[in-house]
């Protein structure tokens, strides 16, 4: 990928502010010199990632036992991908890198261009792990996945606090099938990250285990993961922030998918198109 930087500087009360223009028309903008970036294009895969500034969030919720106690969270900063994974996104790593294609297309099956935009399905949690060391990401923990959700207003969904049936891709408008990712406008957080309702399910890096202070004790570790967002197969309740869904690692259904995050730190620069 060629990524074009053009970098402008203007002042504002005194303070040297950084505009930069990147790749896909994609505009990173600095608060003042030396700040990271809103908003970045990963060399990698192409994908744009939104910053998550570090600071606390409430997790948790109340309307189902697992999700007990809301708790404070805090988190430094990161990046996580705007929408989930792509199927072209995913198929140019198998391609790149000699790993297994999803299962559903292990059989000589055709894949149709028409869903190259829609999330990747079919991958269990090693594909998605896979698919991020080779990006030079990670997956997100459940906290960041539901920072990035909830925001620092604690909403109940990505767009806000009340059910919207037409905000997000769920079993009440998606014909039993995905959509392509970032489709749906009205579901974007407070961040401006997409998608995070709905479509399908997300893996996240952590095991499913009670909360400490939860009021009772459970802990899958090894045997089930925790994911998020629900998918184009439920609606409601499943698709909140503080939603706790799990899957065995192994599954790999068409309901289920996952993006990726990224912690600045040494190398980061030269791993985006946006510094």
């Amino acid at each position: 990928m060629n990524v074009q930087i053009k970098k402008s500087a203007f002042v504002v009360a005194g303070v040297v502010m950084v505009c930069l223009l990147t790749y896909g028309g994609i505009t990173v903008v600095f608060g003042q010199a030396g700040s990271l970036p809103d908003r970045v294009v990963w060399k990698a895969d192409g994908m744009v990632m939104i910053k998550v500034s570090a600071g606390p969030f409430m997790m948790g919720g109340s309307k189902n036992e697992n999700e007990k106690p809301r708790h404070k969270v805090t988190l430094p900063t990161y990046y996580m991908d705007r929408t989930e994974v792509t199927w072209r996104q995913y198929l140019t790593f198998c391609k790149q890198s000699g790993y297994q294609v999803p299962v559903n297309l292990r059989f000589g099956q055709t894949f149709p261009p028409s869903k190259l935009e829609h999330p990747v399905a079919n991958v269990t949690v090693m594909d998605a792990e896979a698919y991020c060391k080779w990006a030079g990401k990670r997956l997100p923990t459940e906290a960041e996945w539901e920072k990035a959700c909830a925001g620092p207003g604690g909403r109940q969904y990505p767009w806000g606090n009340g059910w919207s049936g037409s905000a997000c891709t769920n079993r009440t408008n998606s014909g039993d099938r995905t959509t392509p990712v970032g489709s749906r406008p009205a579901c974007k957080s407070q961040y401006g990250i997409m998608d995070l309702g709905g479509n399908v399910w997300e893996w996240t890096a952590d095991w499913y285990k009670s909360y400490p202070g939860g009021p009772f004790t459970f802990d899958f570790t090894g045997k089930k993961r925790v994911v998020k967002g629900g998918s184009y197969f439920y609606s409601i309740y499943l698709l909140r922030c503080a939603d706790r869904y799990n899957l065995p690692p192994d599954d790999f259904s068409g309901h289920g998918g996952f993006r990726c995050v990224a912690t600045p730190g040494e190398g980061f620069s030269e791993k985006t198109g946006g510094q």
